[in-house]
């Protein structure tokens, strides 16, 4: 703990050395920069692993609205027009799933049994369960 101590009081004086040549030198500080810059942006590129979100894919149906529309059957093959993605990010967006437990389907019929399942039990319980894709989106801002 005490050599830990030491250090951070070290770093902090060498930090202070280089932002007081940074003032007095506008290279130097050019130089830090861009170092810096540098280090940030091959960190963003190495630690960015990048899952499919809303943005990346096409718009997510509205749900209740379908429901309503159509019959069981059809929604259920309006559900199965959609890719896999699209699916798990429906399920993400109406929170479908608390427990997680469909982010490793890979199957669209599973998916969509899923979704039709969840609705069924949503709407049994009544509108305040029920969330628009309006509100959805308003959410995300």
């Amino acid at each position: 703990m005490r050599s830990e101590k030491i250090l951070i009081d070290l770093f902090k004086k060498f930090v202070s050395v280089v932002s007081d040549e940074c003032d007095r030198n506008p290279d130097f500080g050019k130089k830090i920069d861009e170092l810096f810059t540098e280090i940030l942006i091959s960190k963003k590129n190495s630690n960015s692993k990048k899952k499919p979100t809303e943005s990346g894919i096409e718009a997510i149906p509205d749900l209740y609205n379908e429901w309503h529309a159509r019959e069981e059957v059809d929604f259920s093959m309006w559900l199965l027009e959609h890719t896999v993605p699209v699916l798990h990010a429906t399920i993400r967006s109406y929170e479908l799933d608390a427990r997680k437990q469909t982010t490793k389907w890979n199957d669209a019929k599973k998916l969509s049994d899923f979704i039709i399942d969840k609705l069924r039990i949503k709407v049994k319980r009544g509108s305040s369960f029920m969330r628009t894709n309006d509100e959805i989106q308003n959410q995300k801002k």
